[in-house]
């Protein structure tokens, strides 16, 4: 109790929150050989909703792969936790969720991303989910790791900066482990860029 009710004290901001000068959506448009197809645009209830102050919602593609990526990013630490956790929201919208696991990747020396995964199922539709909590330039596979993340890189950076990060690639009639190495591939390319807008 002592440690959550200190964590909420140190999320509190103590003067201006930072913002970001370069909208998310131009920041992603180039992830390395990923070639940018179409960017979705939310409906406005929904950005209230979720009370984002920049998100990227846009669709990759490379060969003959696809992949949709989904970041909600927010620039106080207020509003961490405003995100949706897709084992609440998917379930609720109908999906059937199986194979739940967690991952991690390498995406240079010294840098790891760690994921949780999922596999999402409506209907005839199948698609593997991959997501993470970001506060700042960590990583985090639940919304309590983010908060008690946040809270030290508040202190180091004096940046608030949160996210959500979404991958969602369709699955068709291929070998499970190639999404798995699909999402990993998409990871490395990703990444560095969006932590370019992170430190930014």
């Amino acid at each position: 109790m002592i440690v959550v009710t200190g964590a909420v004290v140190s999320l509190q901001p103590d003067g201006e929150v930072k913002t970001k000068e370069v909208p998310l959506t131009r920041a992603l448009e180039r992830l390395g050989s990923w070639e940018c197809v179409g960017a979705r645009q939310l409906e406005e209830g929904v950005v209230a909703a979720l009370d984002l102050d920049d998100y990227a919602y846009m669709r990759y593609k490379k060969n003959n792969d696809i992949v949709s990526l989904y970041v909600g990013y927010y620039f106080s630490s207020l509003k961490i936790g405003a995100a949706h956790d897709p084992m609440v929201c998917f379930p609720g919208q109908g999906w059937k969720v199986s194979e739940r696991s967690r991952g991690r990747v390498a995406v240079r020396p010294g840098m790891t991303v760690g994921y949780s995964m999922m596999t999402a199922q409506l209907g005839e539709k199948r698609s593997l989910i991959v997501y993470w909590f970001q506060a700042h330039d960590s990583p985090n596979t639940s919304t309590f790791t983010q908060k008690l993340a946040l809270i030290w890189k508040k202190v180091i950076y004096n940046d608030e900066g949160n996210a959500f990060v979404r991958l969602t690639i369709p699955i068709d009639d291929g070998p499970m482990e190639h999404y798995r190495q699909l999402a990993g591939m998409f990871i490395k390319d990703f990444y560095p860029v969006f932590l370019t807008y992170v430190e930014s």
